[in-house]
């Protein structure tokens, strides 16, 4: 109950806190009365918003039709909060989506480990996500690498899911913010007044400055962070941003995304579609990077091994008697 009501009061506030044109502080709440453990009295309380957006990325290939999902159950739902214990329980998960395959890879048994608030960091050991934990900046088998419950990493595929070069593969990229939504009206700021005078002077926004996926070569990765207007060395890129110079509209409109995309497990979660088929037979790394409105960014890279296409074996084995007329 108290998750639930923290969640309550965090969409009860995002609204002031634009109203007032407070930059880089997103994880706010509100409290109605005065309580005798309020020691900070009723009214408007201000946090600042330290925590990493979480992404998780459906990957479908054509060839042999396999898919798999990859990326960290980062949420309230698979928190200490959430009350799940395990699959077959009756306090079930919400089903459906790639979420739902990665929340069946929790080992449940695991306790969690100890959190520091301030930083959101774990320590003593136990399970080190949920809740949007703040555990690693960049999600990697190659760096603090996450196990699921039958030992395989959170951040990489199968090798089933590697393929051959001009392999076609689709990318389906799903991003979320503790932040549920944020609200700016058509000159990209907030008014409470006149938002209360007339609710459709201003729109819901997903809480995202960029979303970036690129694809690249191994051997061009030296794994420093790349800028995210830098393509030079991709082999695709794909940016969705809020677009401060007005250079194209605000991606992140959440009115203007398809109705069954705007929302998944009932919360809203920035998703798009990626196609590409994959130039030559080289290893590659896939990664995604988003940037939330408090300037928090998560970065996602997920390796991908292209081998080289067979060559073709023509046979005759024909005879005089075997031709066909």
């Amino acid at each position: 109950m108290a998750a639930i009501l923290r969640f309550s009061l965090f969409f009860i506030t995002l609204s002031w806190v634009s109203a007032m044109n407070l930059n880089n502080i997103t994880n706010f709440r509100k409290t109605e009365g005065w309580l005798e453990t309020d020691h900070f009295g009723s009214g408007y309380h201000l946090i600042e918003d330290h925590m990493l957006p979480n992404i998780w990325m459906q990957v479908f290939k054509y060839d042999g039709a396999v898919g798999e999902v990859v990326g960290l159950p980062n949420n309230m739902l698979v928190g200490r909060n959430s009350g799940f214990k395990d699959p077959s329980s009756s306090n079930s998960y919400p089903k459906g989506g790639g979420f739902h395959q990665l929340m069946q890879r929790i080992p449940w048994d695991t306790a969690m480990a100890t959190i520091n608030p301030s930083s959101g960091k774990c320590s003593g050991g136990g399970r080190c996500y949920g809740d949007f934990l703040n555990n690693e900046e960049i999600w990697s088998a190659d760096g603090e690498d996450v196990l699921d419950r039958n030992g395989n990493s959170f951040f990489s595929l199968s090798e089933r899911m590697n393929g051959k070069a001009r392999s076609r593969y689709r990318f389906q990229i799903y991003v979320e913010d503790n932040t549920p939504y944020w609200l700016k009206d058509k000159d990209g700021g907030y008014d409470l007044s006149k938002h209360e005078n007339d609710p459709s002077s201003s729109a819901r926004y997903y809480p995202f400055q960029d979303v970036v996926v690129r694809i690249r070569e191994m051997s061009q990765f030296d794994g420093s962070i790349t800028a995210l207007d830098d393509s030079s060395k991709d082999e695709l890129y794909v940016r969705k941003s809020e677009w401060k110079d007005n250079s194209a509209p605000d991606d992140f409109k959440i009115a203007s995304q398809p109705v069954e995309n705007r929302m998944v497990n009932g919360y809203p979660v920035y998703n798009f579609t990626v196609f590409h088929s994959f130039r030559k037979a080289v290893d590659y790394l896939v990664e995604v990077t988003a940037v939330d409105m408090a300037g928090n960014r998560r970065i996602l890279r997920v390796p991908l091994s292209m081998d080289p296409v067979g060559s073709l074996s023509i046979q005759d084995r024909s005879s005089d008697g075997r031709k066909f007329r």
